[in-house]
């Protein structure tokens, strides 16, 4: 089976398609890769008016020496419907192989320009994987490794008019195989991971993107044993097939708790609405909601003055001392007709508060009542 969603049509990496570039790790140094940055994101931006804009929205974060910004979450929304991932291997020519662990999607062709210049292409390519029946945990022979990219807008550059998506790629197997499993969560309850019913922010569904220490077993080797890996003239030792614990930053996709209020406030009126009731005020009031950028959204009514009842205001000993009153005057059931007829209601229950008094006097009508208890 394929690793998990391949993306055949991927775009080219030019800077100018995107607004920043988000890692895990610091940048490079000469050929090494650089150092974990553990609960951190290092923001890489693509220009000087998006590092401004990161600097103001998160105004604790860091900035190394290269002008990156370092943070421990970012508000994003997904700029694609799902998590792509993908085996791949590179060479020190570039990108060789890409695969999705079932065919074999692009190989690299050298071909020579009008020039005679040796020059690397990518085409495409049908070829079964020879790796397509073992299990995804089995080193590939071609050589190639797991990488996964999740492509997103910032929240709070988008909220300045720069509407180019940012990406993270990882090779991390625990950020390969739970990602899914997070935006899968998300799926199930709103049945999607970027479109919302909810009129906020362009019916997007705003989430928090962090890192966090995760348990994990990691495989036991024996140094004296080793094996070249394939494709490569990389020597690594053997899995003595035990496991130890260990620890790992793992990426973490969370709602952003903004958008969840503003969604459970949203979803009350709606159901309030139903009822045929006119929701509280401070249900539509939004939290992360940009009327003025809102696409095909629901519409949203004027908001409505809401008072209380009697009932949420009386006590039990007034509602107690209130329906003795009602018997001793022989109200009973009659108390309904002269209750809609005065206040539009269908019981004293429902009455507003500040007509009590009004429902008191009624109450307190002995003749009216005698009336009723001759009918």
């Amino acid at each position: 089976m394929p690793i998990h969603n391949p993306n055949q049509q991927q775009n080219q990496q030019q800077q100018n398609l995107w607004s920043a570039q988000v890692f895990k790790g610091s940048r490079k140094r000469s050929n090494q890769f650089g150092t974990d940055l553990n609960q951190l994101l290092r923001v890489e931006p693509m220009s000087d008016r998006v590092r401004k804009i990161i600097k103001h929205s998160y105004p604790d974060a860091q900035v190394d020496n290269n002008g990156d910004i370092l943070l421990s979450e970012l508000r994003i929304f997904m700029a694609t419907p799902a998590f792509d991932s993908w085996m791949q291997k590179f060479s020190a020519t570039g990108l060789e192989i890409k695969c999705d662990r079932h065919t074999i999607l692009e190989k690299s062709e050298q071909m020579l320009d009008r020039y005679g210049n040796i020059r690397n292409h990518m085409k495409p390519c049908g070829e079964a994987c020879p790796m397509r029946d073992d299990p995804l945990g089995v080193e590939c022979s071609l050589g190639c490794t797991h990488s996964g990219r999740l492509m997103f807008y910032i929240y709070d550059l988008f909220l300045e008019g720069i509407e180019k998506p940012c990406y993270l790629d990882t090779h991390s197997w625990k950020d390969i195989q739970s990602i899914p499993a997070q935006l899968e969560l998300v799926m199930e309850r709103y049945g999607s991971i970027k479109t919302a019913m909810c009129p906020t922010f362009r019916n997007q569904i705003v989430f928090t993107l962090s890192r966090s220490q995760v348990d994990i077993k990691r495989p036991m080797t024996d140094k004296s044993k080793t094996y070249t890996i394939p494709g490569t003239n990389q020597t690594k030792p053997c899995r003595t097939g035990k496991k130890t614990d260990g620890t790992t930053w793992a990426l973490s996709l969370d709602l952003c708790p903004e958008w969840t209020q503003e969604f459970n406030n949203w979803n009350l009126a709606t159901q309030v609405r139903a009822m045929g009731y006119a929701p509280a005020q401070h249900l539509l009031e939004g939290i992360i909601d940009v009327s003025a950028r809102v696409v095909n959204a629901v519409p949203v009514l004027p908001p409505a003055v809401e008072e209380e009842t009697v009932e949420q205001v009386m006590s039990e000993q007034d509602r107690h001392d209130f329906k003795v009153l009602l018997a001793k005057n022989g109200w009973g059931v009659n108390i309904a007709q002269e209750v809609k007829k005065q206040f539009g209601v269908e019981r004293p229950g429902l009455v507003p508060s500040s007509r009590i008094d009004e429902l008191y006097a009624i109450a307190e009508d002995a003749e009216l009542a005698k009336t009723y208890q001759a009918k």
